[in-house]
């Protein structure tokens, strides 16, 4: 991953997250922004774990013998300010933050309870009721998306059901019963034929015995139907009632919240017996309407243990039945089918008005509507209590239970004995200092890419130029910069100063303070930073460039066109070792005007390399190393570019052998493009070492010692005296 960085980024494994393969090529400034909102979300997770052990610090101090009130308001105002410091870059957990709200009220009730000023029980009311509408607020927020679903379901529920009614006065009572007693006298046995057939077939199919197999003419269809219709509609009707009782279609309370969260059929965190919310207990209403407007066949998915044994406790419940057609508006029950047989019958014969017909029709599609509306509303009715249920546990904190009662694992975690609290102090005291120094790491983080960004913007020519840093110890210029690990950076010379004056304190780990933000910070964790002036750079980097994808491939651009223009005819050769990184060269010299040829793989790579020594106008063939490393001539070409330093100088060979073969005339060169200070310096020196020794070159195997492993990565560490 170092090597690959050196080269660009989007290479390294890592940056898949940001930009899959495939997608377009990051530019140095997407890179940047990416870095940035990386660090963004990794200080929000250290302040989520500041916060977590601040909280448990402060809940602790509540329930201790005697309890400290005001040790706990200050660790939750402390925690509230350190909040507010990075609040525009990150934000508090919605829920943590009602847990400090919550905190903090009972925090003041306690000193409510222990003050004798008249004017101090005044200042902390008033604190407490701000913090009771700031509570109130935050709860608000929180459970919006779900009020918003669950008033948007219970006005589809409203307008599904008076579509509903609406429909059903549109037709006849009992309009099958007239239906059929007009059939029964011009097709009465072609009807009950075709009523026996579908039985038939229903039952040689499912198995399942037919409600008109026992009937022997329509009079006995037409009771079967009447008592059918009727169960629906009644079911229909507990069903509707019964949703608009439920918690969530009016503000549930406090207790059906709290059985909402202990239900141990839908809330499988749950470890409470056989307790069951109020919509667990009226599921089967939704069932049995289902099955009786759809053709529904449930069966039973039985869970086995280890062993083949089936686990009774996991038979019941509708989650663990196979629903066969469940919901669905193209599996008609039996009665809607023999209705709908009805209906044709009538419509040919001309027995009733056309428009009656499609009433009828229209009605039964309501009834799906309407069922797919409770559905909605029923789910939304138990995301919004689950919701309430979240924000309430947010609130709970530690707490006092007595050595004989009984609470689950999950509870003895903030439910302690009195013997427990000294210990669990010194746990939350090393949790609270560990994430501490990991905050303070990734705000600097975050501080200091953010300060590249504003460098970036400032030498765009979008904005305006500013005149130069000023070390805010000694008001000068700063010409080299010294970063420390919490963003903050001054210029060397007032560092190296501080890390003189901490040295001849002889602690055996040299630190210093950050001046601006009190920090502790080891001098080894101190980065050099030099700003190179554009003016120094070689003449071909001069040239304006579209895109900006990193230094190495801007050079390697810069260069190609240098190279082009003192000779319009020359071709190069682009050797990489990875795929991605050519993809991403290649984009640099599309945006740049550079005619190019890109082989990824095997396939294509001769019609590839034909266009390439075929067409003048194209410049460079870009071309994975162990793809076209060996077997190609390439004579036209006279420049080598490696993107990358090659440890196997057997294969570096093979690729420099490319223009090196017999009917090349002209001279040829070969470039390597390193990143100086990085890996890569380390990496070209030992490709070198390796080049010189004569068993290397022989046989080209690729292989390293843990001695060379060991060079590549032993950097000696740079002091302030020695920057």
């Amino acid at each position: 991953n170092l090597r690959q960085a050196c080269c660009h980024p989007q290479i390294s494994a890592g940056w898949r997250l940001f930009k899959p393969y495939g997608e377009e090529s990051l530019t140095m400034t997407e890179v940047l922004d990416a870095l940035v909102k990386k660090a963004a979300l990794d200080l929000e997770e250290s302040l989520r774990l500041v916060g977590v052990a601040m909280n448990a610090k402060a809940g602790l101090f509540l329930i201790e013998t005697p309890p400290r009130p005001d040790m706990a308001v200050e660790s939750y105002e402390r925690l509230l300010d350190l909040s507010k410091q990075i609040g525009s870059v990150v934000r508090l957990d919605t829920l943590q933050y009602a847990h400090i709200l919550q905190g903090l009220i009972d925090g003041l009730f306690f000193k409510i309870q222990g003050s004798i000023s008249a004017a101090e029980v005044a200042h902390l009311r008033s604190r407490r009721d701000q913090l009771l509408g700031d509570l109130r607020t935050a709860k608000e927020s929180y459970c919006a998306e779900g009020v918003a679903k669950l008033e948007d379901a219970k006005e589809r529920f409203s307008t599904a059901e008076a579509a509903v009614n609406e429909a059903q006065n549109l037709i006849p009572q009992r309009w099958w019963a007239d239906a059929l007693h007009r059939l029964s006298a011009v097709k009465s046995a072609q009807l009950m034929k075709k009523i026996m057939d579908d039985s038939k077939e229903l039952e040689s199919t499912t198995g399942i015995k037919s409600v008109f197999s026992d009937c022997a003419d329509l009079h006995d269809v037409e009771v079967i139907l009447t008592t059918k219709i009727g169960l629906r509609q009644s079911r229909r009707l507990e069903l509707l009632a019964t949703m608009r009782s439920l918690p969530g279609w009016n503000e549930p309370t406090a207790e059906e919240i709290q059985k909402s969260g202990a239900c141990s059929k839908c809330r499988f965190r749950t470890n409470v017996g056989n307790q069951e919310c109020d919509h667990c207990n009226n599921e089967g209403l939704v069932l049995e309407y289902e099955q009786a407007l759809f053709a529904v066949r449930q069966r039973q998915q039985l869970k086995r243990k280890r062993g083949g044994e089936i686990d009774p406790t996991l038979q019941n419940g509708r989650w663990n039945v196979h629903m066969e057609g469940q919901g669905g508006v193209n599996l008609f029950s039996e009665i809607d089918k023999v209705l709908k047989l009805l209906l044709q019958a009538e419509k040919r014969h001309q027995f009733t008005n056309p428009q009656v017909l499609n009433s009828a029709t229209y009605f039964r599609d309501k009834l799906v509507e309407e069922f797919h509306a409770v559905h909605e509303l029923y789910a939304a009715q138990k995301q919004y209590l689950g919701t309430l249920d979240e924000f309430q546990m947010a609130l709970t904190r530690f707490s006092l239970r007595d050595a004989t009662e009984i609470v689950s694992e999950t509870e003895k975690n903030y439910r302690l004995l009195a013997e427990e609290v000294p210990a669990s102090h010194s746990h939350w005291d090393t949790s609270l200092r560990i994430s501490m120094e990991d905050l303070q790491r990734k705000r600097g983080q975050l501080r200091y890419l953010q300060s590249l960004q504003g460098n970036h913007c400032a030498r765009s020519s979008s904005c305006n130029a500013p005149s130069g840093e000023r070390c805010v110890l000694c008001f000068h210029d700063i010409t080299l910069t010294a970063v420390f690990p919490c963003g903050h950076f001054f210029c060397s010379e007032c560092v190296v100063h501080m890390c003189s004056r901490s040295a001849s304190k002889g602690n055996a780990i040299q630190t210093v303070l950050c001046p601006v933000c009190r920090n502790r910070a080891a001098v080894s964790e101190i980065t050099g930073v030099v700003d190179v002036d554009n003016r120094s750079e070689p003449a071909l980097l001069k040239n304006k460039l579209s895109g900006d994808y990193g230094s190495k491939i801007q050079a390697i651009t810069a260069h190609i066109i240098h190279l082009r223009e003192k000779d319009p005819s020359s071709k190069v050769l682009v050797f990489s070792q990875w795929t991605e990184m050519l993809r991403i060269v290649a984009k640099s010299f599309s945006v740049n005007g550079i005619s190019h040829v890109l082989v990824t793989g095997k396939p294509g790579i001769h019609d590839a390399v034909a266009q390439f020594r075929r067409e003048p106008s194209i410049a460079a063939l870009l071309i994975s190393l162990r793809v076209g490393s060996n077997g190609l001539n390439l004579t036209e070409a006279t420049h080598i570019i490696l993107v990358e330093p090659i440890l196997n100088p057997a294969l570096e060979a093979q690729a420099v052998g490319r223009v090196n073969r017999l009917g090349q005339s002209r001279p040829t060169f070969v470039y390597r493009f390193l990143v100086s200070g990085t890996i890569e310096e380390r990496l070209h020196a030992l490709a070198e070492q390796r080049e010189s020794t004569e068993s290397s070159r022989k046989t080209g195997i690729e292989k390293i010692t843990v001695n060379d492993i060991g060079g590549i990565f032993n950097e000696t560490g740079s002091s302030c005296n020695g920057s």
